[in-house]
Parts: structure tokens; C-alpha cells; sequence
């Protein structure tokens, strides 16, 4: 068996891609996930509302939506389907495949991987991806 992780950290901010930029996303006064021009002004997870506003008075926020993101997933699985009929949806963030037997079909692991990876981010999706022959590997690779 061969696992392929696809975890998705910035899926809290992807799925309302009209927010201008600074933006944030939060959930309970906190940040969640910052786009990059916040995150280089020193906004940062854990961070609180106020404390954010603090360091960047023009960031937008917007508050988190589990139900959107739970959405964004489960279309993003279904893509997935034409890689591999092996698929777990692991929320809020991440997606695991089986994908062993779709080795030769795809011309092999990098290539299946590359393939992948970039379907994601032509959905507008930023994956961390890995590959492990267990699922557990695949997780800890891919957040690595």
C-alpha cells in the first residue's frame, strides 16, 4: 500500500476567495490562518483579534466557516476520484488516498504525485503533500 496525504492549511482562508488582502480568518476572536501579506506583518495563528488589529489596523477578517470548508473537502475528494477509488476525507483539513494501485496508470509515484498536487492548486488550493506506505507517515510527512 502506498498513502498520499494532502493536507490543506491554508483551506479556512481559500474558501472565500474574495477577500482583499491583509485577511484573516477567525474563529472565537482568534486567528486561524492568515494570508501572506498578514502573516508577514506578524499576524499568526492563536493570535487575538485585537492583538492582530494592533499590528495591522487594515487587516480584514472573516469569521470561520467549518460547513464551507467541510464542502470544499468533499469536492476536493470527489476530484480526487479520478486518481484513486481509495478516499478518506480526514476534517477539517486533509485527505488521504490510497494510491497504489493507480501507480502504473499515472506512470509512477512522482509523476501521480506532481499530477496531483497540481490539480489542487489549479483549484486554488495550497496542498503540503507526501507519500508513505503508511497513512500515519503520510500525515506526519506532510505536516512536516
Amino acid at each position: 500500500m502506498l498513502w498520499l496525504v494532502l493536507y490543506l492549511p491554508r483551506l479556512p482562508l481559500e474558501v472565500f476567495p474574495s477577500l482583499p488582502s491583509p485577511s484573516a480568518i477567525i474563529s472565537r476572536e482568534r486567528i486561524v490562518v492568515a494570508d501572506q501579506a498578514a502573516a508577514s506583518a506578524g499576524v499568526m495563528p492563536g493570535l487575538r483579534l485585537a492583538e492582530a488589529w494592533a499590528f495591522l489596523p487594515t487587516l480584514a477578517v472573516q469569521e470561520r466557516d467549518i460547513e464551507r470548508e467541510q464542502a470544499a473537502l468533499t469536492r476536493l475528494a470527489c476530484w480526487a476520484g479520478g486518481f484513486t477509488s481509495e478516499i478518506c476525507c480526514l476534517p477539517p483539513r486533509t485527505l488521504l488516498l490510497e494510491v497504489a494501485a493507480s501507480l502504473r496508470l499515472f506512470g509512477g509515484a512522482a509523476v501521480l504525485f506532481e499530477r496531483v498536487v497540481a490539480g489542487c492548486a489549479e483549484q486554488g488550493f495550497v496542498a503540503q503533500a507526501a507519500l508513505a506506505p503508511t497513512p500515519l507517515a503520510a500525515q506526519w510527512l506532510a505536516l512536516a
